[in-house]
């Protein structure tokens, strides 16, 4: 019998002893289950990865990888599976969409700071008269992740909804992220944007409720700017897993002028997460052959946001106050993001 290396073991979030290699920090499990490298963000695609099929089907390889262990139990795979979204025909839309950019910057700073997914809610209005939501702001919240799911904690919930009401908002959305791939709905999203909308449902019908996603990696863009898609599953059909996500275009608004607020709730979201196991290093490049560190690309893409009449005050608030922070706190390995175990 030959001898078998030792092998590094860590304990994840959860608590369990687990291989070094299949340990967030080394490796991302996607939500159709196929390992990642994290240097590798962004650089394949679905439609590259032979074991991937968008109607459902699945190759004998995806069949070996069709149940994953998670924290205490087996959860199918399929529920990670991604769902590309339809386009709407002209004027099948149930609405408009406007998005504040301060809202869209602040999602895009939330979803490069944890390697692990995070999650949200918006607030904002509907205007039954002119059919349109429209997003104010973004409330991050608090979750427990996993490299495969991200759940909202219900205290920060509450908290979102008593900051939305004392400011005269309604929830109109959620957002989450996509660490390392694109910005399409999971099988998983999809059931949650139809209990959502129902929840949200008038007397009329209509179902204000949006769902985003914020893909750091991107594609679609410039280099480096994140993929910000909205998304959302019409009536009509009986089930939520049988339910087709559809995307919806959206328009930028405040693109002009900085939110007098936002960089003082940039921050204070900065140090929220400074002492998170599965902090971010924004010293390291985002991807693997990128010579420009993570924190570059991150500035970059947040800027890609604003006019450029809004620009110049913007650059001065990132140099004075938000790179500073990410760099004390975001441009090293977490010490205590696990405990190193040595096995034969």
């Amino acid at each position: 019998m030959g001898v078998t290396g030792r092998r590094r073991r860590v304990r994840g979030k959860d608590g369990a002893w687990v291989n070094e290699d299949e340990y967030y920090g080394g490796r991302v499990i996607s939500h159709d289950v196929v390992e990642r490298h994290a240097d590798d963000a962004g650089a394949r695609r679905h439609a590259d990865d032979p074991d991937y099929s968008d109607s459902g089907g699945s190759s004998d390889g995806t069949r070996r990888k069709r149940r994953r262990q998670r924290g205490n139990g087996r959860v199918s795979s399929s529920e990670f599976r991604l769902i590309p979204c339809r386009a709407f025909g002209a004027g099948e839309a149930p609405f408009a969409v406007r998005i504040a950019a301060g809202a869209l910057v602040l999602m895009d700073l939330h979803a490069h700071l944890m390697y692990t997914e995070i999650i949200g809610l918006l607030g904002g209005q509907f205007n039954p008269a002119t059919r349109t939501v429209d997003v104010e702001i973004a409330f991050p919240c608090n979750s427990t992740s996993t490299t495969t799911e991200c759940e909202m904690d219900p205290a920060s919930e509450v908290e979102a909804r008593r900051v939305f009401n004392a400011t005269q908002r309604h929830v109109v959305g959620w957002f989450h992220s996509h660490p390392t791939f694109e910005a399409t709905p999971s099988v998983r999203d999809i059931h949650n944007q139809h209990a959502y909308q129902t929840l949200c449902r008038r007397a009329d019908g209509t179902e204000p409720f949006i769902g985003i996603i914020v893909s750091p990696p991107g594609s679609s863009g410039a280099h480096g700017v994140s993929d910000i898609s909205v998304f959302y599953v019409p009536q009509g059909t009986p089930g939520a897993d049988d339910n087709e996500p559809f995307s919806l275009a959206y328009e930028v608004t405040g693109r002009d002028t900085v939110p007098v607020d936002l960089v003082d709730t940039m921050v204070q979201l900065i140090e929220t997460h400074a002492g998170m196991v599965h902090r971010a290093n924004l010293a390291k490049s985002f991807r693997r052959n990128d010579a420009a560190p993570a924190l570059d690309k991150l500035v970059a893409s947040m800027r890609s946001h604003w006019a450029d009449t809004a620009r110049p005050l913007w650059d001065d608030a990132v140099a004075t106050r938000l790179r500073p922070l990410l760099l004390r706190y975001f441009s090293s390995d977490p010490l205590n993001a696990c405990i190193i175990e040595l096995v034969l």
